[in-house]
C-alpha cells in the first residue's frame, strides 16, 4: 500500500437561536487549505489522502448545546480511515477559535486515544494566531503557523528522517514549554499546484462538492440552470493593505497583495466549467478587483462568456468601495468598470461599507465617497442587470447606539439595494479589538475562550460577555430581530 499522509478538514459549527434552529445557512464550502497543501506535497511526490467531515456527511447534524450546531461526519469516522489506510500523519484545518474548542479538539482526542504514535499536525488562520491553545492539551505534535505549502513538505520529510531541526515555521511542546521556530518569510510566489482533482472527487468519480454554496437567496440572480448546480472558490490571491481593526487577514498574510495571475485563474475556470460543469465561481479572497491582475481577469472573461453565457461570477467577501470612484472627484463613479464587471458575469455586487462612521472603518475616506455616492454606485448595478447587496457592521468596541442608528438610519435611505447584510463584529485572537480588549480589562484569555467553549462566535450571535460596545445587550438583540441574515 503507498505511503500517504491525511488531511482532514474537520465538521463545521453553526449559531442556533432560542428555537433551536440555525441563524446562518449551511454550506458546503470547498476546502481552500487541502487544495493548497495537498497540491504542494502531490507536486513533491508525497501521497495523499483527503475527508471534508461537513460536505461528506452533510445530512449529519447534532446540537452540541444550545447555542452550537455541528454539521459532519461523526469523528469516528476519521479513525475509522485511519484503520482502513495507515496514513503516516494526520493534518487538520483550524481556521476558527469557536472550531477549535468544539470540533478540533474532539477530533483530535478521540484520534489520539485509538493512534497514540501517529503524527497528528494542525495548520489554519486560528493555529496560526495562537498555536500554544491547540498544543496544551498535549495531543497535538505540531502547529504550522503561517502559509504552510513549503513548511509541511519539509516537515513530513523531517518526520521520515526523524530530523526535525531547523524547520522554519512550526511550533511544538518540549518539556511542557511550547516553542515556535523562526518564522518563515511569506511566499512571494503563490502560483502553485492545486489538487483539484483529490478535492474535488471522492472515489469512484462522485463529485465531493454537488451544491452550488450560495450565501443566501440573491446569488441566484441570472443563474440559467439550476439543476445539477455547481460552484466553486476562487482563491487567487493573498494579502490585504487595509489591516482592518476586525480582522487577521493583513496579520496574518500580509499587506501587500500577492496574486497568481490571471492566466491561471482563467485556466482554472476554464478547466473546471468546461470538464466539470462548474458555473458559478465565488470569489473567496479579501481583495478582488484590486489587483491588476484582477481586472485582466474579467476581461478576459468579458471575452469567454460570449460563447459561455451561463458563467457567473460573484463575490461574497464583498468589494472595497472605493474600486468604483475615481480618485480625483468627489462621488464620480466609474462607470466603464461596472460594465466590465457586468460582461464578466457578476450577478450580485457586494459593497463593504460596515459602517459610515470614520472611527470605525478605515478603508473609506467618507470625504471623498459620501452615502450618496454610494447610493448612486448601487443605482448604476441596477442599470446593468445586476443585484445589489451592502455589508454592515454593528457592535464595535465602544460604539454607542446613536452611533448605530445613524448608520441604521444612512442605510434605510437607499432607493436601489436589494438586501443588506448587518453582522455583528466579532473579536478574534490576535486582532486590535482583541488585544484592545485584554488591555482595557474587559476580558482575559481565560474568561474569553470559557464563553466561546459555550456558546461559540459567529456573525449572528456574539456571547453578551463579548459586546464591548457601549449598547446594551437588549437593544442589540432588538436590532439583529429588525435585521436577520438574509437565507
Amino acid at each position: 500500500m503507498e505511503e500517504k499522509v491525511l488531511f482532514v478538514e474537520p465538521a463545521k459549527s453553526y449559531p442556533l437561536d432560542k428555537d433551536g434552529l440555525p441563524t446562518l445557512p449551511n454550506r458546503e464550502t470547498i476546502s481552500l487549505s487541502a487544495l493548497m497543501i495537498l497540491g504542494s506535497l502531490e507536486e513533491k511526490g508525497i501521497g495523499t489522502d483527503f475527508m471534508d467531515l461537513s460536505a461528506e456527511g452533510y445530512s449529519y447534524q447534532e446540537i452540541l448545546n444550545k447555542y452550537i450546531l455541528r454539521v459532519g461526519l461523526p469523528d469516528e469516522a476519521v479513525v475509522q480511515r485511519i484503520s482502513e489506510t495507515k496514513p503516516s500523519a494526520l493534518l487538520i484545518s483550524s481556521m476558527f477559535s469557536t472550531e477549535q474548542e468544539r470540533i478540533v479538539n474532539p477530533l483530535i482526542t478521540a484520534v489520539r486515544k485509538a493512534y497514540s504514535e501517529l503524527p497528528i499536525i494542525v495548520g489554519g488562520q486560528h493555529a496560526t494566531l495562537k498555536p500554544d491553545w491547540l498544543l496544551e492539551t498535549g495531543n497535538i505534535d505540531y502547529v504550522v503557523c503561517g502559509e504552510g505549502e513549503e513548511t509541511i513538505r519539509e516537515l513530513l520529510m523531517g518526520l521520515k528522517s526523524n530530523n526535525t531541526k531547523n524547520i522554519r515555521g512550526i511550533a511544538y511542546r518540549k518539556n511542557g514549554i511550547v516553542i515556535k521556530t523562526e518564522s518563515r518569510p511569506r511566499m512571494q510566489d503563490i502560483n502553485r499546484t492545486w489538487a483539484l482533482e483529490k478535492i474535488l472527487y471522492k472515489e469512484k468519480g462522485e463529485l465531493r462538492y454537488k451544491k452550488y454554496s450560495k450565501r443566501h437567496y440573491l446569488y441566484m440572480h441570472n443563474v440559467q440552470s439550476k439543476e445539477n448546480l455547481k460552484g466553486f472558490a476562487l482563491y487567487y490571491s493573498r494579502g490585504c493593505p487595509m489591516a482592518c481593526d476586525h480582522c487577521t487577514v493583513s496579520i496574518i498574510d500580509g499587506r501587500k497583495v500577492r496574486h497568481m495571475g490571471s492566466k491561471r485563474m482563467f485556466a482554472d475556470v476554464k478547466y473546471l466549467h468546461e470538464t466539470i460543469g462548474i458555473n458559478v465561481f465565488s470569489n473567496q479572497t479579501d481583495t478582488f478587483g484590486l489587483h491588476p491582475e484582477d481586472i485582466k481577469f474579467f476581461k478576459i472573461m468579458k471575452k469567454y462568456r460570449k460563447e459561455h453565457p451561463d458563467i457567473i461570477l460573484n463575490n461574497p467577501n464583498a468589494f472595497f468601495a472605493k474600486l468604483f470612484f475615481d480618485k480625483s472627484k468627489k462621488d464620480q463613479v466609474n462607470e466603464d468598470l461596472i460594465k466590465l464587471y457586468a460582461d464578466a458575469g457578476f450577478n450580485v455586487m457586494t459593497i463593504a461599507v460596515e459602517s459610515f462612521n470614520p472611527k470605525f472603518v478605515k478603508k473609506i475616506d467618507f470625504e471623498h465617497i459620501t452615502p450618496y455616492g454610494i447610493n448612486r454606485l448601487f443605482s448604476m448595478f441596477h442599470d446593468y442587470g445586476m443585484k445589489t447587496e451592502l455589508y454592515m457592521m454593528f457592535g464595535f468596541p465602544e460604539q454607542t447606539k446613536d452611533e448605530l442608528i445613524k448608520d441604521e438610519k444612512i442605510v434605510e435611505n437607499f432607493s436601489d439595494l436589494d438586501v443588506v447584510s448587518w453582522n455583528q463584529c466579532m473579536v478574534f485572537p490576535g486582532t486590535p479589538h482583541y488585544q484592545k480588549g485584554l488591555n482595557k480589562g474587559w476580558f482575559d484569555e481565560k474568561s474569553y475562550r470559557n464563553v466561546i467553549r459555550k456558546e461559540g462566535l459567529f456573525l449572528t450571535h456574539i456571547p453578551e460577555e463579548l459586546n464591548l460596545s457601549q449598547i446594551p445587550e437588549y437593544e442589540l438583540t432588538a436590532f439583529r430581530k429588525r435585521h436577520p441574515y438574509p437565507f
